[in-house]
């Protein structure tokens, strides 16, 4: 709250902290709340997911709640439109579901968009661009609403003209998740292909006293890169990336080879292999990832975001265990790095086990 670029405050009057820490010891349930949200999500947006919370997966350490719903609820600043949303799930069914827009914080008045009570939905008094629209969701939702699908995900996806409604659904969309196993990809490519990425790289590990100087970037012949024995490896690959071709308008793909990201592509008939390695101030030898330090190796996956969370607007990004494998001067500069130069709406929420180690 002492950097004055902050704080954003919402016309509603709510006043929002660009970045926020949730800390504890360990199995205090920080991770499961990122897990919380990253099902929420995936509930919301993945056409695919009709698995809701089994019975196996609720709280089990008070048996009173084994009778009580699972209930997940979320409130977002989007578009400056301040939206509540909820959905409680009991023995894999909805049985709530509300969304409401919050008019004043203050005055603790908002208006209701709609509330789902055991199949039934029901709509508040609100604008609608069209007025023949809300009468046909109605109509809609009566006829095809399952007892596993959220509203919000069935109106997004089977009805045209529900703005105010997709606009929430579109705020999950910019919700990325960050868990101590995760692999960029993206990470990958852009380093080989965008020198501004680079560049915003380089600085933040010449920064963070890694030592590394510069990323080299090299582009390998596919049929130097892999032996005579690795052959049907590099054939797989090569249908793998034709059919990219054929099916998308990308002509790469992203490949893990000995815990070392590198990419395929096609240029002119040809393939290439891209392979980053690290340039230390001490040597002029070359480094592959892998044997770099695990900490250096979280850098690298956690760099993603944060170039996302300055570059981009409306990025929200959960982060667990930001420190792990880590030096906190490391972590420390990565969180210097996006509180002091943050100029848009993107957020940052992080799980920590020593808050003290990564203030600055």
């Amino acid at each position: 709250r002492k950097l004055p670029n902050h704080i954003v405050k919402t016309k509603s009057g709510a006043e929002i902290l660009k970045t926020a820490a949730i800390y504890g010891a360990n199995a205090a349930g920080k991770s499961n709340l990122i897990k919380a949200i990253e099902f929420l999500r995936e509930l919301i947006t993945n056409e695919h997911q009709t698995q809701l919370v089994t019975q196996s997966q609720r709280f089990r350490l008070d048996d009173s709640y084994k009778s009580k719903p699972s209930t997940f609820r979320i409130e977002c600043n989007y578009n400056d439109i301040h939206y509540d949303y909820a959905i409680e799930i009991k023995k894999g069914k909805v049985v709530q579901e509300w969304l409401y827009k919050v008019d004043s914080v203050k005055k603790g008045t908002e208006t209701l968009l709609f509330e789902r009570k055991n199949g039934i939905v029901s709509f508040g008094n609100f604008k609608i661009s069209k007025k023949n629209n809300l009468l046909y969701i109605k109509e809609f939702l009566k006829n095809e609403l399952k007892e596993n699908i959220p509203v919000l995900k069935l109106l997004k996806y089977r009805v045209q003209g529900t703005k105010l409604f997709d606009e929430i659904f579109d705020s999950f969309l910019f919700m990325k998740i960050v868990d101590p196993e995760s692999k960029s990809f993206e990470f990958m490519q852009s380093l080989s292909t965008n020198i501004k990425s680079r560049e915003f790289v380089e600085n933040l590990l010449s920064n963070s006293n890694t030592g590394i100087e510069k990323i080299k970037v090299e582009e390998i012949d596919i049929n130097n890169f892999f032996s005579y024995e690795d052959s049907d490896e590099k054939d797989r690959l090569i249908d793998a990336l034709e059919s990219e071709i054929e099916t998308s308008s990308g002509n790469y793909i992203p490949f893990l080879i000995a815990n070392n990201l590198h990419i395929l592509k096609k240029v002119k008939k040809k393939y290439f292999v891209t392979v980053l390695k690290t340039k230390h101030f001490s040597s002029e030898n070359l480094f592959d990832f892998n044997e770099e330090s695990d900490g250096t190796n979280r850098l690298f996956e956690l760099i993603p975001a944060f170039e996302e969370l300055l570059e981009s607007n409306n990025s929200i990004y959960f982060i667990d265990e930001l420190e792990r494998s880590m030096h906190p001067i490391l972590a420390k500069e990565m969180l210097r790095l996006f509180s002091e130069n943050s100029k848009n709406n993107s957020q940052l929420i992080f799980t920590t086990l020593i808050p003290e180690e990564i203030k600055f």
